[in-house]
């Protein structure tokens, strides 16, 4: 095997890891963007459910779904705090920069 094919498998197996890394980046983006609002929204439900009053009452109902909305936060931050898609799509996006700036490397070199 020549050099030139050598370079030629070297840079296709290149591209086919950024596009892997790519991907992943995507991916783990738009987890990160669903984790936080679904944390923001399930934040500010129960503010407002907390809110509502009825005459000098709050509905048993009311205070219940702020308990579950509360209780969702909690859950939603946990699994957010477990997978960490934030620290994974600037780790992804990172690794990706890497290999295009090795890309760019080679072909300059070849």
């Amino acid at each position: 095997m020549g050099a030139q094919e050598k370079a030629s498998v070297l840079l296709k197996h290149l591209d086919e890891n950024i596009a892997i890394y790519e991907r992943r980046r995507v991916n783990n983006k738009w987890r990160a963007f669903y984790f936080r609002i679904s944390i923001i929204g399930l934040s500010a439900s129960v503010t407002i459910l907390l809110g509502l009053k009825f005459g000098d009452l709050v509905s048993p109902a009311v205070q219940s779904a702020a308990l579950i909305c509360s209780a969702l936060v909690t859950g939603v931050s946990a699994l957010e705090a477990l997978y960490n898609p934030r620290g994974l799509w600037i780790r992804y996006a990172a690794t990706g920069n890497e290999l295009r700036v090795l890309k760019l490397k080679l072909e300059y070199l070849i």
